[in-house]
């Protein structure tokens, strides 16, 4: 066990069962860490990790190590079909405490050895340590997460995450390495002003870098996240509350707007926006 009391963060170790999972989202998936210390509050994973907790420690600020999973990894790909593989599902694998484990990497040079093709979604410049061997794949993709670039908004939302413009420059240099990268816009996060407006630098970004997809996603907020999600905006973000409370009336209107409005800014500057 170790503990950063400084970021206040509990650090586990434990044993993983499987490596390679199935999931909806890709053929196989890896999930090296249990938890994420970026603590975005709309986060849809900390249900599960909250239920799974002994502690109930504030959502980011406990982490489980799957220290063996690398070798299970290793084991497993020999049994698998050489089908893509997703880094990660339920956590971010580049999250601050990789910069110490290092499991991702180790996770990477397997898959690599394997031949297995690759998707990395991150909201972490730390992905560039590993580009080296990204570059060695004949398939491989990272793709980087942003909710917004307003710090009035992604500071409240993601409040250890690194910052979205930070996240921007690491695109950048995957691209430039050879690497394939993308931009997913997620989630919509209700903001003050109009989706135009919201959205307009994100767009304008991603086509400065030459893409010409940018993948969306609409908000999450079952069950208890409406209230952490509702909190949030009474305390951190007031300006944007009457925005939420517009989506929370009529989710399928409100969603069906922000979808034409933003396939349409789109498609003023050629990039094709795509929700999943």
């Amino acid at each position: 066990m170790a503990q950063d009391r400084k970021e206040s963060i509990r650090r586990t170790e434990s044993m993983a069962s499987i490596g390679l999972s199935k999931s909806k989202l890709s053929d196989y998936v890896v999930n090296p860490y249990l938890g994420c210390e970026h603590g975005c509050v709309y986060c849809y994973v900390q249900r599960y990790v909250r239920s799974r907790s002994s502690t109930k420690r504030g959502w980011g600020k406990e982490l489980v190590i799957r220290k063996n999973i690398a070798d299970l990894v290793c084991r497993e790909m020999h049994r698998k079909e050489r089908r893509k593989v997703l880094l990660s599902s339920m956590t971010d694998a580049y999250q601050p405490s990789d910069a110490h484990y290092e499991l991702t990497r180790k996770i990477i040079e397997c898959l690599l050895k394997g031949g297995f093709p690759l998707t990395v979604l991150t909201k972490s410049p730390l992905v560039l340590r590993d580009l080296d061997l990204l570059k060695q794949f004949s398939s491989a993709e990272v793709t980087f997460s942003i909710s917004s670039l307003d710090k009035d908004v992604y500071s409240v939302f993601e409040p250890r995450a690194p910052s979205p413009e930070a996240r921007l420059k690491a695109l950048e240099r995957i691209l430039d390495s050879g690497v394939r990268g993308s931009l997913f816009m997620a989630p919509h996060l209700p903001a003050k002003g109009s989706f135009e407006e919201q959205y307009l630098p994100a767009f304008r970004a991603a086509k400065e870098l030459g893409l010409r997809t940018i993948y969306m996603d609409t908000l999450n907020y079952g069950g208890p996240l409406k209230k952490t999600i509702m909190e949030t905006y009474l305390r951190g973000y007031p300006n944007g509350l009457e925005s939420y409370r517009a989506l929370l009336t009529s989710p399928p209107s409100y969603n069906e707007r922000l979808k034409a409005t933003t396939i349409n800014l789109g498609r003023s500057l050629d990039l094709d926006v795509v929700f999943v």
